[in-house]
């Protein structure tokens, strides 16, 4: 069969064009999108149509062609490290807002969403999930006093960045 080419729309709204064929598998495209996004194939969902594809089942047998458009949810595994706390992995939906993350950190050490700071490990602070990536480590580091924050924002800053060089 000859090739052709998909598109392959991302939660966070990045789009991949893939070269394809018909008799690929769904695990086979999953594959390719590792190469792709760093994500493994088990923690991808393809969805076509509004119909979640079937690892087994072929492109051909989702009635895919060239030039369609499947879209791809990844849910990724990262590292949360509370300052003074128990460390924990955490599975996330790329699609997922930091509001929800910061919620599910909350349930996790009972640390108020809204008193939390996450710095990932390269340093930056994450505006969004989807500028997360599988294995990353989200250092956790929370403001006891919710008005210290807006006190001193040059103390914030240097606060956090002593903090990521701490663990």
């Amino acid at each position: 069969m000859d090739s052709m080419e998909i598109i392959v729309k991302t939660m966070p709204g990045k789009t991949i064009t893939l070269i394809v064929k018909a008799s690929h598998t769904i695990l086979e495209v999953k594959t390719k999108l590792r190469e792709e996004q760093h994500v493994e194939p088990h923690q991808q969902r393809l969805i076509f149509a509004g119909t979640l594809m079937n690892n087994s089942r072929t492109l051909s047998d989702h009635g895919i062609k060239s030039g369609n458009a499947i879209y791809w949810a990844a849910k990724i595994q990262i590292h949360i490290m509370p300052y003074k706390r128990q460390n924990f992995e955490l599975e996330v939906w790329l699609s997922s807002t930091m509001d929800n993350l910061k919620d599910e950190i909350q349930q996790k050490t009972g640390i108020a969403a809204h008193m939390q700071d996450l710095v990932c490990s390269n340093g930056k602070t994450p505006t969004s999930v989807s500028m997360l990536s599988n294995g990353m480590a989200i250092f956790v580091v929370f403001f006891p006093e919710p008005g210290w924050r807006n006190l001193n924002v040059q103390n914030a800053r240097l606060s956090r960045r002593h903090f990521a060089g701490v663990w």
